[in-house]
């Protein structure tokens, strides 16, 4: 069995968390780079000893993004396989 997140959310309410979601259509984060605009969208969450460490893809590019630390208002949620 795969323990690879699928989602994380961050934040104490259920209406205000922030919700990063992997292979969502909604890209995280955009950028125009001469008159052309990438998107990026969140492809892989790594659960690390005291964070969880975030991977964004544009095109075929994987690139690291951010780290959320672990604390009591995230909110791992797994694939089922």
């Amino acid at each position: 069995m795969s323990n690879q997140i699928r989602k994380l959310a961050i934040g104490a309410e259920v209406k205000e968390r922030f919700i990063y979601m992997v292979d969502s259509p909604n890209p995280v984060y955009k950028e125009t780079v001469n008159g052309v605009e990438k998107k990026y969208y969140v492809c892989n969450i790594v659960e690390c000893e005291t964070k969880y460490r975030l991977y964004v893809k544009c095109g075929d590019e994987i690139h690291y993004w951010k780290d959320e630390m672990k604390n009591e208002f995230c909110h791992p949620e797994y694939f089922l396989n």
